[in-house]
């Protein structure tokens, strides 16, 4: 007899089954019975690979495990081949904390999982870690929500199992960030010191230093006009900068120089900007800028001023700013 439409098979009643003593199973009735578990056999599936389905396979909200990578348009895909890195979420600074917060939805993906952030976030504090250290900033899960977060001096690594980015050889922990710690292991995320910067939805972080009077230098090699501005970034992104004001020399004929370093407080790390003086104490531009490509890390920017003879005078609320991704 065919399945019962949940599956099930039931054995035909005869004169074979089920047995009954002194009673004889008739030829025919053995011909049934046999002729029916064939047919019960034939809609079975062969685990070798030789049936081919004709219907549509329920699972009954159970896994298909095991299973391989597809390879062809037609093969079924493996959960690890489709799963999506998703990194709904956000680092920032907020109070004298870190916060991991949602960000166009809630979820993180971690270790094979999809977790979610609390709507509140996720803090982490810098007291207990050392000061002026820049830490890669991971998502700790606990089941199928993010729970913590940790701060750790270990690189980041691609996850040779899905392809994200984790702690190096730790799985259980995703990067969310990164931050420097100030040399009074605070947190800091001002135009002076950008030292906050998220793994996900980046967004653009202005960097930016000014000098509120004029500074003065006779110096023929570069020296700080402005003073340095810092920050964290990725290394995926370049970094514009840029400075603007006016400087003067007390002697006609004289140069002044002006322009950004990258990393370096001592020479311009592009081609500087020059004003020459026509006559004593004349005001001319000192407004330029670069783009710069910095590695994954800390750094700084400086507005750097030099003069080839007499002394120059870069005037008040002379700036510079940068853009960052963070």
């Amino acid at each position: 007899m065919p399945r019962n439409g949940a599956g099930v098979y039931s054995l035909i009643n005869n004169t074979w089954f089920p047995p009954t003593n002194g009673v004889l199973a008739t030829s025919t009735d053995w011909n049934t019975f046999i002729v029916d578990i064939q047919n019960a056999l034939t809609q079975s599936v062969s685990s070798d690979g030789q049936t081919a389905f004709t219907g549509n396979l329920p699972m009954g909200n159970n896994k298909i495990t095991g299973l391989a990578n597809g390879t062809a348009a037609t093969d079924a895909a493996a959960f690890g081949q489709v799963v999506q890195i998703v990194g709904q979420c956000q680092l920032v600074k907020s109070g004298a904390n870190l916060v991991l917060l949602p960000y166009n939805g809630n979820k993180l993906f971690i270790n094979g999982v999809l977790c979610t952030v609390p709507q509140a976030g996720v803090s982490l504090a810098p007291g207990a870690l050392a000061a002026a250290t820049v830490y890669n900033i991971y998502a700790v899960a606990t089941g199928t929500t993010v729970t913590s977060l940790e701060a750790s001096v270990t690189a980041r690594a691609t996850d040779v199992t899905y392809g994200n980015q984790i702690k190096s050889g730790d799985p259980t922990r995703a990067l969310v960030g990164k931050a420097r710690t100030t040399g009074t292991t605070t947190w800091s995320d001002t135009d002076i010191e950008r030292s906050v910067i998220s793994w996900f939805n980046r967004r653009p972080i202005r960097i930016y230093n000014s000098t509120p009077g004029g500074n003065i230098t006779a110096s023929p090699t570069p020296v700080g006009i402005v003073a340095q501005a810092f920050f964290l970034c990725w290394g995926d992104a370049p970094v514009p900068a840029s400075f603007v004001g006016s400087v003067s020399n007390n002697g006609a004929n004289n140069i002044c120089y002006s322009g950004l370093g990258f990393d370096t407080s001592t020479a311009f790390s592009h081609a500087a900007v020059q004003f020459q003086a026509y006559a004593n104490g004349a005001n001319g531009p000192a407004t330029g800028g670069s783009t710069f490509i910095p590695s994954e890390g800390f750094h700084f920017i400086v507005m750097l001023g030099a003069v080839s003879a007499g002394t120059g005078t870069w005037a008040a609320n002379i700036e510079f700013s940068g853009v960052i991704q963070g």
